[in-house]
């Protein structure tokens, strides 16, 4: 674990609106997104202030900065009704996050409950239209016109009162494997000292509907996050559904993303063991422009070579556009040969197509890492296998038939008289 990483989360920003922070910012979460390797640590830790000016903007005591994490819950009405992108759009990149199989809704304004309340879900109205989301009556039967317009066998309208998340809480985790202990810590800011000590445990200090008695500063020990997936949250204090929003979300992912930023001047990445590597010559990128975008490794994948991604600084389309017509990427691929073979790059463009050859590939090694490097000039997904080397092969049965025919005639002049 010494040589584990550690990613803080953690909040930035001051209370007031865009005018009374400025030249600072209203709060956000940090980084966002979250990306984390599966295996690491998280560190939720911030701080916020008594002392800020008691005009400014903002939820709780006046003068007062707090901020806490809470899950979100999942969508409360149907945004797949209406066209491609239904009637409400891409609210708060919905879309993306779903598509991506996140838990907690971006577009929602709602903490999701983290145990299972001792006096029962709550009873939902049995329909409700601005919502777009059948509810059942008390009777649990549905209504008419529920029954007539949704096909109540599917999710989320079978589900009304969202007991799945609770049936299925040991496989659908709230955040990254955390348990309740830690997820309570973070929606609550209790006080804590050590976190899962005996002695002490957890500590409450007074009114906690907005925190305006608990501590500034909210800081835990790093947990380690075991399990991957992408997870939405929300502070729900300073969240209040106006222009102020402050939402975040936490990625944990088997990969490591690096950002590259290189111009006319040319970049020449690290080699970080078990990563991608990247080398920019001088003059490949145009002059006066920027060549930006993301280097993302997937790992532990059990096989010969990693999967290495090239996409836009966003994550969306790479700027190929940014490169000199005869200007090129040279990209170091983490990669394990194996004897009698040669290695052999692939290339696709999106994640749905098949793989296609790319080109051979060279050897290097560095940082207790080996490397298959190729020259790239767009965005997509390269690999790197291993092919058998005809060559290599021939040679080695040349000399073995070479080494015989020597031993044999040796043997024939010492040994047979």
């Amino acid at each position: 674990d010494a040589d584990s990483d550690i990613t803080l989360v953690t909040v930035q920003g001051k209370r007031g609106n865009i005018v009374q922070v400025y030249p600072a910012t209203e709060y956000f979460f940090i980084p966002e997104p979250a990306n984390i390797p599966a295996g690491s640590y998280v560190h939720f830790c911030w701080t916020g202030s008594n002392r800020n000016p008691n005009n400014n903007d903002g939820q709780g005591l006046q003068g007062s900065d707090r901020s806490n994490i809470c899950p979100l819950t999942q969508q409360q009405w149907n945004k797949f009704a209406g066209g491609e992108l239904g009637n409400y759009g891409d609210v708060d990149d919905y879309w993306t996050s779903r598509q991506g199989g996140a838990i907690g809704d971006p577009g929602n304004n709602y903490p999701d409950w983290i145990v299972e309340p001792s006096y029962g879900m709550p009873v939902y109205y049995n329909y409700a239209p601005k919502r777009d989301l059948p509810r059942v009556r008390k009777a649990f039967q549905s209504s008419r016109s529920a029954e007539k317009d949704f096909d109540l066998d599917e999710i989320p309208y079978n589900d009304p009162y969202n007991k799945f998340w609770f049936s299925e809480r040991g496989a659908v985790s709230q955040m990254a494997g955390l348990d309740t202990d830690v997820l309570g810590a973070l929606c609550t800011t209790r006080r804590v000292d050590a976190l899962y000590d005996e002695k002490y445990g957890l500590f409450d200090y007074g009114n906690m509907e907005e925190f305006d008695d608990a501590g500034t500063t909210f800081c835990i020990e790093p947990i380690r996050v075991t399990e991957t997936g992408e997870w939405n949250f929300l502070c729900t204090r300073n969240n209040n559904f106006s222009n102020r929003s402050q939402k975040g979300s936490l990625t944990v992912t088997n990969s490591r993303t690096e950002y590259v930023s290189a111009t006319v001047t040319g970049y020449y990445g690290d080699a970080l063991e078990g990563q991608a590597k990247i080398v920019i010559l001088p003059k490949y990128v145009k002059e006066g422009d920027s060549l930006d975008f993301q280097v993302t490794t997937w790992l532990n994948r059990g096989e010969e070579s990693t999967i290495v991604q090239l996409s836009g600084s966003d994550g969306g389309e790479f700027a190929a556009d940014a490169l000199e017509d005869d200007g090129w990427i040279e990209l170091w691929i983490p990669y394990t040969g194996k004897s009698l073979s040669k290695p052999q790059a692939w290339y696709k463009a999106n994640e749905d197509d098949e793989w296609s050859e790319h080109s051979q590939a060279s050897i290097e090694y560095e940082s207790g890492t080996s490397y298959g490097v190729i020259q790239v000039s767009n965005g997509g997904y390269y690999t790197i296998s291993n092919e058998i080397d005809i060559l290599a092969i021939i040679a080695c049965i040349l000399g073995i038939a070479i080494f015989g025919t020597a031993m044999f005639f040796v043997i024939k002049k010492n040994c047979i008289k």
